[in-house]
């Protein structure tokens, strides 16, 4: 199964009973919620994009990256190297 099938599928539903004069029973909240399900369990679903990141945000995680990791190597770097009588 496809969500193309399924899509061709209501409208087809969707058409028949606009035909007939009847509400049409693909135009629920539950059938736009199991439709937008399956496309994502078919991994068809769109997908939204990331918005641009901040030159603030750059800065605020570099600053993450250097505090956090960068700079507690280079000083377990130079306390090894004092240890070690370099």
């Amino acid at each position: 199964m496809t969500s193309g099938m399924v899509t061709c599928t209501l409208a087809v539903i969707a058409h028949r009973h606009g035909v007939a004069g009847v509400d049409d029973p693909t135009d629920c909240e539950l059938v736009r919620r199991v439709r937008r399900g399956l496309r994502r369990i078919l991994g068809d679903a769109p997908r939204r994009r990331a918005r641009p990141l901040l030159v603030e945000e750059c800065h605020r995680d570099l600053a993450t990256l250097v505090n956090s990791y960068i700079r507690p190597i280079t000083q377990m770097q130079t306390t090894s190297s004092r240890h070690l009588g370099m």
